[in-house]
């Protein structure tokens, strides 16, 4: 701590004083002024102290302010530092993002393009399926009209031919009957390659009731499910080949393997592995063309 000086001074006074009062008067004077030097050395002293003392904490300050400038100065540097990095980055990010949404803006114009092209093409396919299904209807309706004038015509032709056996003497009918075997001889020639026509179909399996799974052929058919169909002899014989074709879609090719109690006339059975396929198929009309 820095001394303080009046207290200092006070108590050399009262020094002098106490003295003062012993000291024989002869030397009073003299003594006086030596104390009174003394005072003035000591208030020197202590001013020169003070003043040390002064400088020193000058420099001290001096140097401290000096170090937190310099501090200052380093913090300074190291921000400017930083900003310029992050002005990089932020440059640099600005850049990508530009990049980016000119990607975009090209994907969105091709997308659009794209959604224009299957708007166009889904009108396109609807008119051409309204205009299939129109013609598909038309064919339908034109086919089950000549089914209904083939089954009036075959009704009629039975009843004319009963009618004409029940009048006819025994050896006309013996001779009806004969004709009516030359007819079905005349279906098998009929049957030749590339003949089509159309048949009513159903489908059964190996396990079927009544079935042993051989066929008539001798195929067997109880490991494996081939591309075989049960035919009437009469109307195309066995071991052909033959091409289904449902609405106008193939279904492959076929061979006349097996024979039926049902199957008679324009009627065939396709073979199916199990009794969910051949309930799904159904009953349905097919064409059917002779391949060889």
């Amino acid at each position: 701590m820095t001394p303080r000086v009046g207290t200092s001074n006070k108590n050399i006074y009262r020094r002098i004083i106490t003295l003062d009062k012993h000291t024989p008067s002869l030397l009073k004077s003299n003594w006086r002024k030596i104390v009174g030097g003394g005072v003035a050395l000591a208030f020197m002293i202590s001013t020169v102290t003070l003043a040390s003392m002064y400088t020193k904490s000058s420099a001290e300050i001096e140097a401290t302010k000096a170090m937190y400038e310099q501090k200052i100065e380093q913090a300074n540097e190291a921000n400017s530092v930083a900003l310029a990095k992050n002005e990089e980055t932020t440059n640099s990010v600005r850049q990508e993002l530009v990049v980016l949404k000119e990607e975009m803006s090209k994907k969105d114009e091709t997308i659009s393009g794209l959604n224009k092209q299957i708007s166009y093409t889904k009108k396109a396919f609807q008119a051409e399926l309204m205009t299939a299904e129109s013609k598909l209807s038309s064919v339908k309706n034109k086919l089950d009209n000549t089914r209904t004038e083939l089954g009036a015509a075959q009704s009629k032709i039975q009843n004319t031919v009963k009618t004409t056996s029940s009048t006819l003497p025994s050896t006309t009918s013996n001779k009806i009957k004969s004709t009516s075997a030359s007819s079905k001889k005349t279906i098998l020639v009929k049957q030749q390659v590339g003949a089509i026509f159309t048949v009513e179909a159903t489908a059964y399996t190996a396990k079927c009731t009544g079935c042993s799974g051989i066929t008539a052929a001798g195929v067997d058919i109880r490991k494996t499910t081939p591309k075989i169909i049960a035919v009437d002899p009469n109307v195309i014989d066995l071991n052909r080949k033959v091409e289904l074709f449902v609405d106008g879609k193939s279904l492959g090719i076929w061979e006349t393997k097996d024979v039926g109690g049902d199957i008679k006339g324009f009627r065939i059975d396709v073979l199916k592995a199990t009794m969910s396929e051949a309930l799904q198929f159904g009953r349905q009309y097919v064409t059917l063309k002779v391949v060889e």
